[in-house]
């Protein structure tokens, strides 16, 4: 068949897809967010500070998706990516990969958000290969002018009511992500501090 229609078919789904986007995805110093490092730092806590990665339990793996306990560590960067060709920018309420940008883990396994444990009493936010029943998307803060929070949308289901990235904290004190349906958790909110050029990749991974 010929290839020109094959382009026209995906050119089309990415009309459609960036039809039902919002808008651009701005950093702290107003700046479009593109594929590239960002820290995610929270915008209401003074205590706590940016994103890790958590075994639970006595298991060393898998890994969660964590916070630090101290808001001077920045914590690891993530990078934001989809599928939407010729389109460098993230933007609202579009499906995204994320993957925290560190190097290696303990676990020898990918970085990205996955899926979320289904079922669980508590859906945690697990570190492994990209989500296959659902996506990750950023949408704007209700409560914060230029914060974000991160939803996660099952796949077949109404996006817009998608559930929030929420912080649950055991009873160590440890904090993790975890999806706020099945209780109540404080949405993750933040802005993003987009790293600089001595600051990326070679970061060595802190377990907490």
């Amino acid at each position: 068949m010929n290839p020109m229609f094959y382009f026209l078919i995906a050119f089309t789904v990415v009309l459609a897809a960036t039809a039902n986007a919002g808008g651009k995805v701005f950093d702290v110093e107003g700046e479009p967010v593109f594929n590239s490092s960002y820290y995610l730092r929270p915008v209401f806590d003074v205590i706590d500070g940016g994103l890790t990665l958590s075994p639970r339990g006595d298991n060393e793996c898998p890994l969660y998706i964590g916070q630090e306990s101290r808001r001077i560590y920045p914590g690891i960067p993530v990078i934001f990516s989809h599928w939407l060709f010729h389109i460098d920018y993230i933007y609202e309420s579009v499906d995204l990969s994320i993957k925290m940008d560190v190097e290696d883990t303990t676990c020898a396994e990918p970085t990205y958000w996955s899926d979320p444990a289904p079922g669980a009493v508590v859906e945690f936010i697990v570190a492994g290969s990209k989500p296959l029943n659902g996506s990750f998307q950023i949408k704007k803060s209700e409560n914060v002018i230029g914060g974000y929070n991160i939803v996660f949308c099952p796949k077949g289901t109404d996006c817009s009511k998608a559930n929030k990235v929420g912080i649950f904290v055991d009873g160590d004190s440890v904090r993790r992500l975890a999806l706020s349906f099945k209780r109540f958790l404080r949405p993750f909110e933040f802005v993003l501090v987009k790293v600089t050029g001595t600051e990326t990749s070679s970061k060595t991974m802190s377990i907490i």
